[in-house]
């Protein structure tokens, strides 16, 4: 086998008795995979033969050796031994199929085509190992497009769910804006019905008219929002977390797949340490996910975000405070000051519906403000959080998509490494025929 690069030509001599051996059925393979040398046969031992079963043996090396070799071998029958007797005795002549065995042999090894034979043999080596090279760059090629196919539907499938998630949160936004559409229903309500002669006690009273303000409109509407905020968060992060577990499926199947690459090469590793190198990390995260410490943690930042726009107490600063400005607008004249009748009768018919129509306006001027403060502070974070969330997922297939970039620019660099070497064989063996002739070994 060391000697087989360095050989011109391979005279491959079996017997009669066992034609074709397993162990050289093996050897003929290692010739035809690794350099496709030229190749004539000997087939010895004929003297242990008739005729009829010599040519059913000849017919048989030339059936298996164009299944196993794909050509049709020049075979020399003979008999070692009578030639070598023949040789040993000086008046015997040496059996003609000896005879032009050796005249072949001086013909090719010591005539004129052994030049030929000497500049073409390598040549047949490089076609031979260009062939296998191409086999292998066209398996590959085969995997890289599942690669890139399972690729283009990762990005699919995250381009899907990352829409899915901006349109998802919507409804939560919708709802906390809709409790306060609710609030500021009632809160005109109460305005209506409360600011009024009838009610002068309550106006003047204003720790009174906060309590019943509070009592009648805020409700429980900061815990409200508190908790439509809390159901956005835990249904995004458990959307990313089915996210990461698609993904991790979608590689722990595809990380043994790949198998019919053949195994001589660096390429199967690293495709398949680049598969197990992605489940392993997305495995690790869906072990380490805290959904309750992750909603923790962005329930904070969104009532952070909201403190910007509605002051240092947040959400509850910005529905209290509608309380406040309402408190102040409508009591803000109602101080006792009326003694007579008269006046109270004025102030009722006068003053007050002024002063109604003007805290209705600006309660709900306050409660739009609000509403749109709230809404721009919660969607900011939350679209921040789903970047984060997305920008982590790409992060998870990062080597996998470098994978395949640096395995696409690999098989073309070979491609072309592979037709340009191809073009200069060819060029080189037409040089060599027209310079020196060609050698003609298959029978």
């Amino acid at each position: 086998k060391d000697f087989i690069p360095r050989a011109d030509l391979i005279l491959f001599i079996t017997s009669f008795d066992r034609p074709l051996s397993e162990s050289e059925r093996q050897f003929l393979s290692f010739i035809r995979d690794a350099w496709g040398k030229r190749l004539i046969f000997v087939l010895n031992k004929i003297d242990l033969s008739e005729p009829q079963e010599l040519k059913q043996v000849i017919d048989y090396l030339q059936t298996s050796c164009g299944e196993l070799m794909n050509f049709t071998p020049h075979i020399f029958p003979l008999s070692a031994e009578r030639a070598f007797e023949a040789k040993q005795a000086s008046d015997q002549e040496v059996p003609d199929e000896f005879a032009a065995f050796e005249r072949f042999l001086v013909e090719t090894l010591a005539g004129p085509e052994q030049l030929t034979l000497k500049l073409t043999a390598p040549l047949d080596s490089a076609a031979r190992l260009l062939h296998n090279a191409d086999e292998r760059l066209t398996a590959r090629r085969a995997l890289l497009e599942e690669d890139e196919a399972r690729l283009t539907e990762l990005r699919a499938h995250f381009a899907a769910q990352e829409a899915e998630l901006r349109e998802g949160y919507q409804r939560y936004l919708a709802e906390v804006d809709n409790l306060l559409l609710k609030m500021e229903k009632r809160g005109v309500q109460f305005l209506e019905d409360n600011i009024r002669v009838g009610k002068l006690r309550l106006l003047r009273d204003r720790d009174a008219f906060k309590e019943e303000f509070s009592r009648q409109v805020i409700r429980d509407s900061e815990r409200e929002v508190e908790a439509r905020l809390t159901d956005a968060v835990d249904w995004l992060l458990r959307h990313v977390l089915q996210l990461w577990n698609w993904t991790l499926a979608r590689f722990d199947r595809a990380r043994h797949a790949g198998s019919g690459l053949p195994s001589h090469g660096d390429a199967l590793y690293n495709r398949a340490e680049v598969f197990e190198k992605v489940r392993r990390e997305a495995d690790r995260r869906i072990a380490a996910y805290d959904l309750n410490e992750e909603a923790r943690r962005i329930l904070e930042n969104a009532r952070s975000a909201a403190a910007l726009f509605l002051g240092a107490e947040g959400i509850a600063a910005g529905i209290g405070t509608v309380a406040a400005v309402v408190i102040a607008t409508t009591a803000a004249d109602v101080t006792g000051g009326f003694i007579a009748a008269g006046a109270l009768a004025l102030f009722g018919f006068l003053f007050l519906p002024r002063q109604k129509r003007k805290a209705i306006r600006e309660f709900k001027d306050r409660v739009d403000g609000l509403r749109k403060e709230l809404e721009l502070a919660l969607r900011a974070q939350l679209e921040r959080e789903i970047e984060e969330a997305m920008r982590r997922v790409y992060d998870l297939i990062a080597p996998f998509a470098g994978y395949v970039e640096k395995e696409k620019a690999t098989l073309e660099a070979t491609a072309e490494a592979i037709t340009e070497v191809t073009a200069r064989v060819d060029t080189l063996r037409r040089e060599v025929r027209n310079s020196f002739g060609d050698v003609q070994l298959a029978g």
